[in-house]
C-alpha cells in the first residue's frame, strides 16, 4: 500500500474518483484485467461517466462509482451505454483529448498495451460497478444483462485500516437472489463443490462457468488451444479461489468445459495439427486448419470462435 491509504477516507465519490483515477488500473492488474483509464467525468449525451477505460482489445469500459450501496444505477448505466455505443474511433480519440485528464489516446494504449489502438475501437462495451456493495437486486439485472447482451462486472472495495482492498463480486444467481431466497435454500453437502445449470441440465462446476464467462469474452485469438486455457484456469484459481473449490486437475476441467460448451452458439470444439502453439491472448495472424475430429495430423485439442465479437 502507497502512504496515501493511511489516510483514506472516501465521503463523496468524487474523493474515490480522485483515488482510483491513478491507482485502479494497478488493483485490477491484480486481478488479472488490465485496463488503460482515459476519462473521468465523461460527459455524453445523458450524463457524464464516472470513469472510461479500455482494454488491449479496444472494448469501452463504463465505470460507475459508488460510496454507498450500488442500487437504483441501472437506469442509468444503460444510457451512458447507449451514448458511448455509436462513439467512432476518432471521436474517441478526440473527446479523450477535451477530457479533463487529457489523455493521447493514440500514444497512451501503445505505452500502455506494446501496441497500437486498434481500427475497432469501442468495438463493444462493459459496464462496470465499483461499490463497498452491490444490492442484490442491481445484481440480479447486472447478471441478467451479461446473459443477453453486454458483458457487466461488479467490484467490492474495502477501506480497513486505511488500506484499500479491491476484490471482484460474483453476479452469480445463487449469489445474486435478495437475503429472504437464500435463507430458504438448503445448505449444500459438504464437500461437495457448488455447481451452476447449464441449457442440458448437466451439474456444471460453478467455477468452470465463472472462469469461462469472465476470460473468454477477451480472447482475441479466434483458435485457443485447450492447454493454454487451461493454464489459464489454474492461474486464475490460484490467484482467485472460488469458497470450497479447488482447482480442478486438467481432464477433470476438460471433461467440465466440453460440457458447459457442448451446445455453445459462440464456441466449438476442434483439433488443431500437433505443435500449435496458440497464445490466449494473443491474435492470429497464421490461423491453423482445423478438423471436428482426431487425426495424426489434428490431434491438438482446441476451441474455435464461431461468431463475431
Amino acid at each position: 500500500m502507497t502512504p496515501q491509504t493511511r489516510s483514506l477516507k472516501f465521503r463523496t465519490e468524487a474523493d474515490l474518483e480522485d483515488y482510483l483515477v491513478p491507482n485502479l488500473p494497478r488493483y485490477l492488474s491484480l486481478l488479472g484485467l488490465e485496463l488503460l483509464i482515459i476519462g473521468r467525468q465523461w460527459t455524453t449525451s445523458d450524463g457524464r461517466i464516472d470513469l472510461l477505460a479500455i482494454d488491449v482489445t479496444g472494448a469501452i469500459f463504463i465505470i460507475e462509482l459508488k460510496v454507498e450501496t450500488a442500487q437504483r444505477i441501472i437506469d442509468q448505466l444503460l444510457r451512458y451505454l447507449i451514448s458511448m455505443e455509436g462513439i467512432s474511433r476518432e471521436q474517441l480519440i478526440q473527446d479523450a483529448a477535451r477530457n479533463p485528464l487529457r489523455v493521447d489516446l493514440t500514444s497512451a494504449f501503445e505505452k500502455r498495451f506494446g501496441r497500437p489502438l486498434p481500427d475497432t475501437a469501442n468495438h463493444s462495451q462493459v459496464l462496470v460497478v465499483i461499490a463497498p456493495a452491490i444490492h442484490p437486486t442491481t445484481a440480479r439485472i447486472l447478471l441478467h444483462l451479461g446473459k443477453i447482451c453486454h458483458s457487466t462486472m461488479a467490484f467490492r472495495y474495502v477501506v480497513a485500516s486505511g488500506s484499500f482492498s479491491l476484490s471482484q463480486r460474483s453476479l452469480q444467481e445463487d449469489e445474486a437472489e435478495p437475503p429472504k431466497q437464500r435463507k430458504s435454500r438448503k445448505r449444500p453437502i459438504r464437500n461437495s463443490p457448488q455447481r451452476a445449470r447449464t441449457r442440458q441440465g448437466y451439474s456444471v462446476r460453478a467455477d468452470v462457468e465463472m472462469f469461462w464467462r469472465r476470460h473468454s469474452q477477451y480472447f482475441v485469438s479466434t483458435v485457443v488451444t485447450f492447454k493454454s486455457v487451461c493454464a489459464l484456469y489454474t492461474q486464475s484459481s490460484l490467484d482467485h479461489p472460488a469458497e470450497g473449490l479447488r482447482p480442478l486437475p486438467e481432464g477433470a476441467f476438460g471433461r467440465e468445459l466440453r460440457s458447459f460448451l457442448k451446445d455453445s452458439d459462440e464456441w466449438t470444439h476442434i483439433y488443431v495439427p500437433a505443435g500449435s502453439d496458440i497464445p490466449v491472448y494473443l491474435p492470429l495472424n497464421d490461423p491453423p486448419t482445423t478438423r471436428a475430429y482426431r487425426d495424426k495430423g489434428h490431434r491438438i485439442s482446441a476451441y474455435r470462435r464461431t461468431t463475431t465479437k
